[in-house]
């Protein structure tokens, strides 16, 4: 198998291609495995390819609620000490929870 592909595509496999006919059984044998070995090397890679980026999916998805959480921790964060500055006992009160948690 050669790597003339970008990481992000499925690679080339090449065909396998034969000259002529069989002349016998054992050629026959030969280009039947040779063939089957093609097609079970293009499903083992469909399959990795396919693995790979449902394991990417994942990834992305955990990163991206990670950070949204943080962002979310950010704006809150943000919203409470303005909030404090502009009086409200209730924002002073989550301030000093969360400073408390943390």
């Amino acid at each position: 198998m050669s790597k003339d592909h970008d990481d992000n595509e499925m690679p080339h496999v090449e065909m396998p291609i034969f000259e002529s006919p069989p002349k016998d059984y054992a050629e026959f044998t030969q280009q039947a495995n040779a063939m089957a070995h093609y097609f079970g090397e293009l499903k083992g890679i469909k399959r990795g390819y396919e693995a790979g980026l449902k394991r990417g999916e994942m990834k992305g998805f955990v990163l991206g609620q990670l950070q949204g959480y943080q962002d979310a921790n950010k704006d809150h964060d943000a919203a409470i000490s303005d909030g404090t500055r502009q009086g409200s006992k209730e924002c002073a009160k989550q301030l000093r929870n969360r400073r408390k948690g943390k």
